[in-house]
């Protein structure tokens, strides 16, 4: 949104435009007309990770996974009460952030694994078969 708008730090506009050869035309038609603009719109976090030490892009992992835990965590009243696991790559990637977004709200981090089919496995060779 932010570089819809041109909101963004200009030196981090310019080089979002540059090194991943942005427009404004192929963002929107990407979001709005391709399909599945999730993963288009992930595509862009190698660029994020790349540049994490920019204010403005910590910032906006941190405000995401923020948003992320007020949607679907701490609207249940014993939130509190347990630890959390997290799958997938962006957990993975950005997961000193994100455990700073949960120790913010007092929430307890278990795991964060990139493929919750290593978890699976490992629990069921842990079983008495």
């Amino acid at each position: 949104r932010d570089f819809l708008r041109e909101e963004m730090p200009e030196d981090l506009f310019t080089k979002a435009k540059k090194e991943l050869g942005l427009t404004k035309e192929e963002v929107l038609r990407n979001v709005n007309q391709e399909p599945m603009p999730s993963r288009y719109l992930a595509g862009f976090s190698k660029f994020i990770f790349e540049n994490i030490g920019d204010q403005y892009l910590r910032d906006l992992v941190y405000s995401s996974f923020n948003a992320y835990v007020k949607e679907y965590v701490i609207r249940y009243d014993n939130h509190k009460d347990h630890k959390i696991g997290v799958m997938g790559s962006i957990a993975v990637k950005y997961r000193h952030i994100l455990k700073e977004v949960l120790a913010d709200h007092q929430i307890s981090l278990s795991i964060v694994e990139e493929n919750p089919v290593n978890g699976l496995i490992e629990y069921h060779l842990s079983e008495d078969i």
